[in-house]
Order: C-alpha cells, then structure tokens, then sequence
C-alpha cells in the first residue's frame, strides 16, 4: 500500500523521494497542505486526513520530524500509503464469521473504508447519494462529534448492490493517531 517516501525540508518542498518512478516530485512545494502546515509549525508527528497527493492519489500521509544531533528542526520524512490500505486485507477478517459489517470515517464525513467500494471516498454530508437518508446524515454528525456510541440509521441493505432501505443498528468507537481520529463503525441490518 505505500506509494512513496520523501525527505520534505524546512520549507515544505520535496527534496528526496523515493522510489525512483516518483522522482520527478523532488523539488514539488507541498508546504500549503493542512498536515505539512501542521507539521511544520508543531514539529511533532503526523498522521494525515485522507486527501490527494501531488502525485495524483488518494492517500493517508505518516510524517515524523528529523532532528539534527544538536536538537534543530532539518526536515522531516514522509511516508505516503494508498487510502485503500484499510481494504478487505485488514477490516474483513476483523468481522470474518460475524453478522455485522464495518466502515470507517473520517471526522469531516468521508468514508474512508466501506465493505461496498462505491461508497469509498464519498462524503456522507455532502454527497448526493446520502442526502436522502437524513437520518444516516444525522447519525454520522453524532459518530463525527462523539469517540463512541450506538444508534440506527436507514440505509441500502447491502449498499449499492442491493437499493432494498433497512433500519441498521451500529456502534462505533475511535482510533486515533498522532490526533487523528478516525471513527470505526459496526453495524447490522434489521433482517
């Protein structure tokens, strides 16, 4: 899942990346994205929103700062991986055997990882396809302001493979990194 490594400097500018297909982004000002902004200003590690690289993916950022021996901010190494890391390799034996299903949210809406692919990368608040179901709006605005919970929502049996609408009841919790946050839900639908 990774696409590349860069070396990223003082000034947010790609100085080294590697491996050599993506080479033609050294040099590349990334300085104006939210997490190198972030980065840049606290020197601490980030793991980014899903957002799209320069290299033209959707993808999730680890970036760390580098320090000389004497303690000075040089730069920092960026590690970008494909926003489908979270596929069926990782989420799917997880609920393997189970009678329940998981996707997984961003805070600002976006799903980052859904069993049906066609809703991957869409924005629950903002994406046409959900604005009929007003109450899977309002639930994901509570999943987006709460760690945890429970509650139930209308929406497609099986997504968008199967347009039959029932009630689906789900929890959810957090994992979180570097003050990321990502929200993981679990549900089931009402048979």
């Amino acid at each position: 899942y990774l696409v590349d490594c860069a070396i990223i400097d003082t000034t947010g500018k790609m100085v080294v990346v590697e491996p050599a297909a993506y080479g033609k982004y050294e040099g590349t000002d990334i300085s104006k994205q939210a997490h190198i902004i972030n980065l840049l200003q606290n020197k601490k590690p980030i793991f980014s929103d899903v957002f799209r690289s320069v290299e033209d993916i959707e993808v999730i950022d680890f970036n760390y700062p580098i320090f000389s021996v004497k303690g000075e901010f040089i730069g920092s190494l960026s590690m970008l991986v494909k926003q489908d890391a979270l596929s069926d390799d990782i989420i799917m034996p997880l609920v393997k055997d189970m009678p329940c299903k998981a996707w997984v949210m961003q805070k600002d809406g976006l799903v980052i990882y859904d069993p049906d692919p066609d809703q991957v990368g869409r924005n629950i608040f903002l994406d046409t396809l959900f604005q009929p179901f007003k109450d899977l709006v309002s639930f994901s605005r509570t999943v987006a302001m709460a760690e945890n919970g429970a509650g139930s929502y209308d929406f497609y049996a099986r997504g968008l493979e199967d347009k039959t609408i029932v009630k689906k009841y789900a929890v959810w919790d957090t994992v979180s990194l570097y003050d990321t946050q990502w929200r993981i839900i679990v549900m089931e639908a009402n048979k």
